[in-house]
Order: structure tokens, then C-alpha cells, then sequence
């Protein structure tokens, strides 16, 4: 194939991956939002095309636990996507600030361009069950033969029964129309399982799980999957004050599980609400409805005041409707703040070179390639984003990035031999690919590479 190359690296891929004359089209977001799984409509290679599971039906497996006897552990997945576009995390400070704009910002104030508040439900409303599917559960729960069964195990057990044919479903339903249409996303179903938890005091909390990622784009704006977990337990006894959990007092309750689901931190109940209203704001966003999306985000950050994803979308809502200076307001506010700067630096640097302020564009660009994030999985999304957007050279540099803190990441090898293929470096390509066969343990996964691999060298 003539368009292609071997050998030895243009100097533009050998500085730093970075093409000459680069210009990023694509405005980033980064926030919690459940939608179906789409794929890629620009995966142009099928040889490279990244596997994806189907999530069409709800598969539940169980294993019973407990000091007394072999209790019930309930797994049930669902998938939660993350809406990124061209993201970057960082705790540096934005270069090239003076003394004065390099002290804490103040919270940004909303502009009144949005006309007056819809109706947004309330946490109760979200949560609400109907008077038949309280019933429904509290006489299950309330049976004699199931009273040697602690409380938490009979919400798990119950669940259990009546999900069974569960159907993933992009839209986010509220408890009481999850339980009814048997389908939901990962939130709706995580509110069905607090909305029974809390009908009998029995004690929730929730993890964000990353696993391996899989992204879709739509339009503009490139989504990426991570799960949320509920966790129900027994809640001490009144006078109690011990709060630990051992493993055998609780269970995790894991819609669509991964095997390579990556803890990353527990959320508490505010902050698993804001996902809520973050996760309406994107449908919002999606259709251009602006208005509805800042009303939902506006309700996100009342709960999760510093939330980076929700404050990073208002960013972009502010760009799209055209108020670039508010938006890059809320992006310097957002970045003192957020734990995660990683969407809200890449955002704030094309926002800066749309408006053709190459020199803080170029800052902020250098600050993100040096950023010392220890997390290899951080890395390997901003690579893939940027493989998404067709920034195959930035996509190389940030896989390269993850592969250093975790050179046995084999989703980040086929990335750069995806990465090297669209530049036109079949040789590189091999190699990358011939790493990722070295590097992963699953054999099913280890056919589908050795197939691209053979496709590849029957390509040159």
C-alpha cells in the first residue's frame, strides 16, 4: 500500500509524536453520562477496529457468603458512560500566569441566558418506588422463611430474582421505571438498589470502577464507559458507633461485570446524585438543548460543588452558545479546584487556540505533556480520545505516557499500533501489536490480536 511508510520516524512523530501544522477541531467534554453503547463511526480499519462485549441482557451469577452460612453474592452490571472529548488532568498551575491571575479564582458567576428553571426531580422523586413495588418487596422481605437472612442479603436476593432478564437500556430511569420496564443503565439501576436499601434501613454506599475502556463518538463529542458499583451492608447497631465494614457484612452489587474493572474511588451519596443530573445534562448536550443542560448541571454542582466533569460541561455549554470568556472563567476556576484536571486542561487549550492565542495554547499544551500523573489509565483514555479525534501523533505520545508507569497495559500496545497504522508506519505498527500479544493473559483476547497481526503483515 503506497500511502503507507516503514522505517524511521518524520521528524514531526520523532519530536514528541507531535505533527506539525496540528489543529484540534473537536471541543472536549468530560462528564458522567449514561447512553448506550455506540460504536465508533470513524474506526476506519476493521483490522484494528477494538473488540467491544455486547450488554444486550442483564447476567447474573451469585455466591452466598456469610460467618453463619454460604451467602448470595450478587452480581448484576451496569455500564456507566463517561462523555469525554480531547481531556486533560493536571495539578499545575495554568503557565504563563501572572502573579495576579495565578491566586485562587473565584467561583464563577452564572449568566442569565438560560430563561427560568424547569421542573428537575427531586432525590425523592428520583428515588421514589410505587405503592405496588413497595409492597411487592416489603412482603418478600417480610416472610417468615426469609427472616434468618440478614436484611442486606435479602435486598441483594431480591434484586437478584427480579433482575434476572434485566436489559441494558441507554436511557437514565428513575427507580421506580427501572424496576418496572426491567431495564435501565447503570445509575437508574444503582437508584433502584438505594431506593429499596433505604425502604428498610439497610446501609449503601457506591465505587466508580473503571475498566477497560470502550469509546464511541457522537458528533462531536466522545464518550467513554466506566462502571459504578452499589455496595449495600448492615448498618451497626443503634449505640454502635463501629463503622468499618468487613467483607462478609456487605456485598457489591456489580451491573454488567468486568474482569478488568479498576477501583477508583468511593462516592459519596452527594456526589452519586450529582451523576444524576450530570448524566441528564449530557442527553441535553447531545440533542443542543443548552438550556436544559445548564439547569441539570447547575442541580449537579448544588450537590458536588467542585465537580470537575460538571464543571468542565458547563464550559462547554457557555463555548457552544457562544460565551467563550465565561467559559474559560469556569475552566481556570475548575482547574484550582478539581482533583481531575485532565479534561478541563485539553479543553481550556483549544479553547485558547480557537481564539488564536498560540502562545498560552502552546503553555498549557507543554504543562500537559509533563504532568506527573501517576495513573496509567488516566494516560491511556487521553490516548484514546485523542485516537478518536484523528490525532494519531498525540494519541502515540500519550500511550507511550501510560506505558511507562504500566508497560504490561496491552490495550495501550494495540493503541499505538493503531496509532502508527493511521500515520502510515507498518513496521512500528507490527511491533506495537506483536507487545500487546506479549503482554495479555486472557486467551480469547490474544486470537483477536494475532488475527490483526496476521492481517497487517498481509497488508504491506
Amino acid at each position: 500500500m503506497d500511502t503507507h511508510h516503514t522505517g524511521r520516524y518524520p521528524e514531526a512523530i520523532k519530536n514528541h509524536y507531535k505533527p506539525a501544522g496540528f489543529e484540534a477541531r473537536i471541543e472536549g467534554v468530560n462528564m458522567q453520562f449514561l447512553a448506550q453503547r455506540k460504536s465508533v463511526p470513524h474506526d476506519l480499519l476493521n483490522i484494528f477496529a477494538a473488540p467491544r462485549k455486547a450488554v444486550s441482557v442483564c447476567r447474573l451469577s451469585s455466591l452466598r457468603h456469610s460467618a453463619e452460612e454460604v451467602i448470595r453474592k450478587l452480581r448484576l452490571t451496569v455500564v456507566l458512560v463517561l462523555m469525554w472529548m480531547l481531556s486533560a488532568c493536571t495539578s499545575v498551575a495554568t503557565p504563563g500566569a501572572t502573579d495576579e491571575s495565578a491566586s485562587e479564582p473565584a467561583a464563577p458567576e452564572f449568566l442569565d441566558l438560560f430563561g427560568s428553571r424547569p421542573a428537575i426531580p427531586t432525590p425523592e422523586q428520583i428515588l421514589h418506588l410505587t405503592s405496588e413495588q413497595e409492597q411487592k418487596f416489603l412482603e418478600y422481605f417480610n416472610r417468615p422463611q426469609n427472616q434468618t437472612v440478614l436484611p442486606y442479603l435479602r435486598v441483594a436476593n431480591y434484586l437478584f430474582e427480579n433482575t434476572t432478564n434485566l436489559q441494558y437500556d441507554g436511557v437514565t430511569l428513575t427507580a421506580a421505571q427501572s424496576l418496572e420496564l426491567n431495564k435501565g443503565n447503570c445509575l437508574s439501576l444503582a437508584l433502584l438498589t438505594t431506593a429499596l436499601a433505604k425502604l428498610v434501613n439497610v446501609g449503601i454506599s457506591y465505587q466508580l470502577v473503571d475498566s477497560s475502556p470502550v469509546f464511541g463518538m457522537s458528533e462531536d463529542l466522545v464518550k467513554k464507559e466506566i462502571h459504578i458499583k452499589s455496595v449495600v451492608y448492615q448498618l451497626p447497631a443503634p449505640g454502635n458507633s463501629k463503622t468499618a465494614l468487613r467483607s462478609l457484612d456487605r456485598v457489591v452489587i456489580d451491573y454488567f461485570p468486568s474482569r478488568q474493572g479498576r477501583f477508583i474511588s468511593n462516592l459519596s451519596a452527594n456526589e452519586f446524585l450529582a451523576m444524576y443530573y450530570l448524566n441528564i445534562a449530557g442527553v441535553a448536550l447531545e440533542t443542543q438543548d443548552y438550556a436544559n443542560a445548564y439547569w441539570h448541571l447547575r442541580e449537579a454542582l448544588d450537590y458536588n460543588p467542585y465537580d470537575a466533569a460538571a464543571w468542565n460541561t458547563m464550559g462547554v455549554v457557555y463555548r457552544r452558545i457562544g460565551e467563550p470568556a465565561k467559559a474559560e472563567e469556569i475552566y481556570k476556576f475548575a482547574i484550582a479546584h478539581a482533583e481531575n484536571k485532565l479534561t478541563l486542561l485539553k479543553n481550556y487549550h483549544l479553547l485558547l487556540s480557537s481564539q488564536g492565542r498560540i502562545a498560552e495554547a502552546a503553555a498549557i499544551e507543554e504543562a500537559l505533556h509533563e504532568i506527573n500523573d501517576p495513573s496509567p489509565f488516566h494516560w491511556y483514555s487521553l490516548a484514546r480520545e485523542s485516537y478518536e479525534m484523528k490525532a494519531y501523533a498525540d494519541a502515540l505520545r500519550y500511550f507511550d505516557k501510560a506505558l511507562e508507569m504500566a508497560p504490561y497495559l496491552h490495550e495501550a500496545h494495540l493503541g499505538k499500533a493503531q496509532s502508527f497504522y493511521q500515520l502510515g508506519y507498518i513496521t512500528e505498527a507490527e511491533l506495537a501489536l506483536k507487545m500487546a500479544i506479549l503482554n495479555v493473559d486472557k486467551e480469547s483476547t490474544r486470537s483477536v490480536y494475532e488475527a490483526k497481526l496476521m492481517a497487517l503483515e498481509g497488508a504491506k
